[in-house]
């Protein structure tokens, strides 16, 4: 297993040699490298070249507290998680330290071994996740934004969420208008629109080809394959259109798929 590279930052020797022994004779006793600073220069110069993989906080730090360095170094983009560690309980610090991005608080006087091992191994797990969920949205936004197929991003009203540089180039739309107009707008019949949300309603999925009006008028017909994404806890179900324009006519055809 890689070692976990931790930067304690506290200005008392003495709490950096009893968390050291927390580590040291811990369940995982050589998975953690850990490292004392005592300054806060030296703290953020650390954290903004990312030269650990954890850091713990202390919230007393001279003229200084742990939430005033965990607000500059996530300012400057720092992607480490940080545990703050107070002196005694305080929920409006425990609170502050979440609100403003710390991964956990942890009460000194309540430490142990365990305790501590469950924190770091939590916000390190959180991190991680967190990196991949970035990494997936950043290769979606790459693909979705230099697609040559056309993609929307609607709910089952019509209202508009997104749209790639293609979409907007083939509806004619303005981008700075595109949020104000309804994806019913674009279909020549409402009843291919309506035909297209009832099978996205009833199947989650739609194959389909359909004639478009463009705000210039023009007609196009797509080849129209759609899915929903369907989150939990009620929240809002979006479909992910995409347009693939077959020719520039003026009949109208619908074909569902089965």
């Amino acid at each position: 297993m890689q070692t976990i590279k931790i930067l304690f930052i506290d200005n008392n020797e003495d709490d950096y040699n009893l968390v050291r022994d927390y580590l040291t004779f811990g369940i995982s006793q050589n998975l953690y490298e850990l490292t004392w600073c005592n300054n806060y220069k030296e703290a953020i110069n650390a954290m903004l070249k990312s030269f650990y993989d954890l850091y713990l906080i202390d919230y007393n730090l001279d003229n200084n507290t742990g939430l005033e360095l965990l607000k500059e170094a996530l300012k400057s983009n720092c992607n480490e998680p940080v545990i703050i560690l107070t002196s005694q309980e305080n929920k409006k610090i425990d609170e502050q330290a979440l609100k403003n991005g710390a991964a956990n608080y942890l009460i000194k006087q309540q430490l142990t071994t365990v305790a501590l091992e469950r924190a770091i191994s939590y916000a390190t797990q959180q991190s991680q996740n967190l990196g991949k969920l970035k990494q997936s949205e950043y290769t979606f936004r790459t693909l979705f934004e230099r697609s040559k197929e056309s993609i929307l991003i609607t709910d089952n009203t019509g209202r508009v969420y997104g749209a790639n540089y293609s979409a907007v180039n083939l509806l004619g739309i303005a981008e700075n208008n595109l949020y104000a107009i309804n994806f019913d707008t674009f279909f020549q019949n409402q009843y291919s629109y309506e035909k297209l949300i009832e099978v996205m309603e009833e199947q989650g999925t739609a194959n389909m080809i359909i004639n478009f009006i463009t705000l210039l008028g023009e007609i196009k017909t797509c080849r129209v394959s759609a899915f929903s994404v369907i989150p939990q806890h009620g929240e809002l179900v979006l479909n992910y259109v995409f347009l693939n324009e077959i020719c520039s006519n003026t009949e109208n055809s619908l074909t569902a798929s089965p």
